[in-house]
């Protein structure tokens, strides 16, 4: 219901701003389920912008196989995790937002911060119906520094520094902002690949804030375009 309720409530405010929209549209070159979230369309340009708001986890090759179809469909896409409420629970209130330290982010939650060269990702929280515009730092872990003799005798230390952990994230959250004050704006991107991690070439989406955000000067939209909002 938190799912279907997300859904509405975006196609509903562009809807409300004389856009197309449709929730659950049908496409169908995608793989698997053919239903795009939300769709919309730049009544500037035309272009057509995917709006997916992922409830659920998913496996890193299904949203891969997703976003190359969008990409071959010249689509613009934006993929917006779901906030959990355990999260959000140890969520520390900083100047601009929240700071959530040793966030367990799953792998495609990382795969999403990384479809903007992991320069940041939009989130939803569904118990406010709010969003979050949401950057991962890396979380660090201290070394203790011990002693100890090796096989020859000889006295050897190690440890006493900070290394980031592999497992966990730091998640800076700034906002809340609610959907009414955010519009869409679209850039393309190049393939691209890291680790286990493939990003395809192509038209990618992100929400912008329809003023100055309150602790980081204006916004840098020089790459974005304009979107339907």
């Amino acid at each position: 219901m938190a799912h279907l309720r997300a859904k509405f409530l975006v196609r509903d405010a562009l809807r409300a701003r004389g856009l197309w929209a449709e929730a659950e549209f049908v496409v169908d070159t995608l793989p698997g389920d053919r239903r795009a979230d939300v769709m919309t369309r730049s009544a500037r340009t035309n272009r057509m912008f995917a709006i997916e708001l992922q409830h659920t986890s998913i496996a890193l090759p299904e949203i891969e196989a997703r976003a190359r179809s969008y990409a071959r469909a010249r689509i613009a896409q934006i993929w917006i995790p779901f906030l959990s409420a355990a999260a959000m629970a140890k969520a520390e209130h900083r100047k601009c937002g929240l700071f959530i330290p040793k966030y367990s982010a799953r792998p495609f939650e990382r795969w999403i911060h990384g479809l903007e060269s992991g320069k940041g990702m939009w989130m939803y929280d569904p118990r406010s119906e709010q969003f979050w515009s949401a950057h991962f730092r890396d979380h660090q872990l201290y070394v203790e520094e011990r002693t100890y003799y090796d096989e020859g005798g000889d006295e050897v230390s190690s440890g006493g520094y900070w290394r980031p952990s592999k497992r966990w994230r730091d998640l800076e959250l700034t906002g809340p902002f609610e959907i009414k004050n955010l519009k869409l704006a679209s850039a393309s991107r190049l393939t691209w690949s890291k680790d286990t991690y493939t990003w395809p070439g192509g038209q990618i989406a992100k929400f912008v804030r329809n003023y100055p955000p309150p602790c980081h000067g204006r916004q840098s939209l020089n790459r974005w375009r304009d979107g339907p909002w």
